[in-house]
């Protein structure tokens, strides 16, 4: 069975994942108004259950890369990813819109500091 490059677990795995809990909850202030988004219904907090349950798997895949065989940084940013869809997934069980986007800023932190040390990152 052939390993997965991170690179890959990336595109396939961590970003979309990523991208979907980030847009999954937001406040956006219009000349309208204030506008609300947040799971609404058990489907949608499945979704969003699932994009963390990839995000948490893609954290796993890469702590196993042979890159972090000899690099504790790589294991840190790696296990930084898994914790935040931790808080993720507690943010979840509780139904809990506000703690969802807390549980996004600490993915975004993830990322950034990440990427600052091993790949230019693009925007979400």
């Amino acid at each position: 069975m052939q390993r997965s490059r991170p690179q890959e677990i990336m595109a396939r795995m961590v970003d979309p994942a990523a991208n979907f809990i980030w847009r999954s909850v937001s406040t956006t202030v219009t000349a309208q108004g204030i506008e609300e988004k947040a799971p609404q219904n058990e489907s949608e907090w499945t979704e969003l259950r699932n994009a963390a349950d990839l995000l948490a798997e893609g954290g796993r895949l890469l702590k196993k890369d042979p890159q972090g065989e000899d690099d504790k940084n790589w294991l840190k940013w790696s296990q930084a990813i898994i914790d935040s869809a931790t808080l993720t997934l507690e943010a979840i069980e509780s139904k809990n819109a506000d703690q969802v986007l807390e549980a996004g800023e600490a993915i975004y932190n993830t990322c950034v500091g990440c990427h600052g040390g091993y790949r230019r990152m693009s925007s979400p």
